[in-house]
């Protein structure tokens, strides 16, 4: 992927702002209003951290920026055409970077937890950062739906 791919992907750090929610709603932000917005801002983010996963484990994490708020998801791969299963999708409204080591070291959901005990090796994961907490919100709840993730079992 070339890195203005990257960029838009919003895993390098930016903001998805207006422009970046036209485009991947392919020019048509304002069609249908906040829903369609959202639903289509959702398809091209499940596509994005899909394709930009990273192994899931304490130094990738470090690697995130402090402070930053945003979407997450958990993946595991299935060994069919690089196709990763969801496991988990989250939120942090503070940092995503802390929220991803408190995973790493203190899960308190007891299905994510034995998953990652079980697959610890095989975990991937990726990130998408947001402009807002609404933001963030809305995005972290059209991820479950859409991807229904095996260990979210309290927001389908």
């Amino acid at each position: 992927m070339s890195g203005g791919d990257m960029d838009d992907a919003n895993t390098d750090g930016g903001d998805m702002d207006d422009a970046d929610m036209d485009d991947m709603n392919g020019g048509n932000a304002d069609m249908d209003g906040g829903a369609y917005r959202r639903a289509s801002t959702a398809l091209g983010l499940r596509y994005r951290l899909r394709r930009d996963r990273r192994p899931f484990n304490r130094g990738e994490v470090l690697r995130l920026p402090e402070g930053r708020c945003g979407v997450y998801a958990v993946w595991l791969p299935t060994g069919i055409d690089d196709a990763p299963a969801p496991l988990y999708v989250g939120k942090s409204e503070v940092c995503l970077r802390r929220r991803l080591l408190q995973h790493l070291s203190r899960e308190k959901n007891a299905a994510l937890r034995r998953d990652l005990r079980a697959f610890r090796d095989a975990l991937e994961f990726s990130v998408a950062y947001t402009a807002s907490l609404s933001e963030t919100d809305a995005l972290e709840t059209a991820l479950i739906r859409a991807l229904q993730p095996a260990a979210n079992v309290n927001k389908r």
